[in-house]
Parts: C-alpha cells; sequence; structure tokens
C-alpha cells in the first residue's frame, strides 16, 4: 500500500502527474482496506478469546 493516488491538474490539464500504470481506483483501495479491517476484527477476536483462556 505504498503507492501514491495522484490527482488531475486542473489548473493545467497538460501538465499530467500520473499515468495509468501507477494510479489504483479508489474502488480497488476501499475493498483492500476492508479486508484489512477484517483480518485486524479477526485478529482483535482471537486475541480477546485468548486473554479470557488465561483468567
Amino acid at each position: 500500500m505504498d503507492e501514491i493516488i495522484y490527482e488531475k491538474n486542473e489548473v493545467n490539464p497538460e501538465e499530467e502527474f500520473f499515468t495509468k500504470e501507477n494510479v489504483i481506483p479508489v474502488k480497488n483501495l476501499q475493498s483492500e482496506v476492508l479486508e484489512e479491517l477484517k483480518k485486524i476484527r479477526k485478529l482483535l477476536e482471537e486475541n480477546s478469546e485468548l486473554e479470557a483462556e488465561e483468567e
């Protein structure tokens, strides 16, 4: 997730900061974030189960 999303230069459209190859569609990014959140939630649940077992 080190990639950067570049925005189009509205002031000078001739000037492009980006190529299609390095621009991630926001939709894809959202699904990636959701997947990561699911993983985190699962780990937190596992962690709290382990803590409950220890007590």
